[in-house]
């Protein structure tokens, strides 16, 4: 009995002192785990290699850069980003040891942030609505578009009449050059306005740009209804009745499965092609 007692107190004194061994050591590997995160954070960033179109673009969890860009691709942040960080057409991912300073951005897909990254500037996610089925969702869709279109129509029409006039002679010339033409430039102006955005000197010019845009496709959409409107068989139509008839046109075609898209994507950079060569519709057609 008197052995007994001696080894009972010693396995409770081993096992009184195993549990404070263990936060201790987690302690101290926490504290070199966040000396370097500030490490990677303080040495000064690199230039982020060339990401190829269409490709994932990760940054790695050593990796201090200074922004990341992805074109149609996702973006995968474990590492340290000084500037913005920007996914066009791709979901963006921020990990539990990342440090970003600037913002997120992603254009057309969705933003997770680990609870644990630390993230210094805002997040934007501009993200399509989900696809609903049913015959009351095939409606709303049907009659939310139509009724966009036609108010952008109306109110083109109403404050400027003659050049959504000139807008459509010049798509009923020739649509094919002005698609075309709307394509090269839609994708120049995205180009040079992301471009720019990213910048801080050159933000202004994208802003500048994109709002450019903005004005050239709203004047080219209504041109293009107009155009629609005053190409359906019938007795001819008074401007604001032509404007409506190609809206409600083009938004039943747009609300269709598959072709949908396309067909609004080619009615907006024709009718943007044709805004920029009739000088948003201040000069009458040309013959081309």
């Amino acid at each position: 009995m008197s052995l007994v007692l001696p080894v009972l107190l010693v396995g409770v004194l081993a096992n009184a002192h195993e549990p404070t061994d263990h936060p201790m050591h987690a302690l101290h590997e926490r504290v070199e785990h966040l000396e370097a995160r500030i490490a990677r954070v303080e040495r000064p960033p690199e230039t982020p290699p060339s990401s190829s179109f269409g490709a994932d673009l990760w940054v790695p969890e050593s990796a201090h850069w200074t922004k990341a860009v992805a074109w149609d691709g996702d973006v995968y942040v474990l590492g340290a980003v000084d500037g913005p960080v920007v996914a066009v057409g791709g979901d963006l991912s921020v990990g539990p040891e990342a440090h970003v300073g600037g913002h997120l951005v992603s254009l057309g897909g969705r933003i997770d942030v680990h609870p644990d990254a630390v993230v210094h500037g805002e997040q934007l996610a501009l993200t399509s609505a989900p696809a609903s089925t049913g015959l009351v969702a095939w409606g709303a869709r049907r009659l939310s578009l139509f009724l966009g279109l036609a108010t952008l129509v109306l109110l083109q029409v109403s404050l400027a009449e003659e050049r959504t006039r000139n807008v459509a002679d010049t798509i009923r010339h020739s649509p094919a050059w002005y698609s075309l033409g709307g394509v090269i430039l839609a994708v120049a102006g995205i180009f040079v306005g992301s471009a720019a955005l990213l910048s801080i000197v050159g933000s202004p010019l994208g802003i500048v740009v994109f709002g450019a845009l903005g004005v050239a496709g709203a004047l080219g959409m209504a041109g293009v209804c107009r155009f629609l409107g005053d190409s359906l068989p019938g007795r001819a139509r008074t401007p604001w009745a032509a404007a409506l008839s190609g809206a409600a046109l083009l938004g039943l075609l747009g609300t269709t499965p598959t072709i949908g898209a396309p067909v609004v994507v080619l009615a907006g950079v024709t009718g943007l092609g044709a805004a920029a060569v009739s000088r948003l519709g201040r000069r009458p057609a040309l013959d081309i």
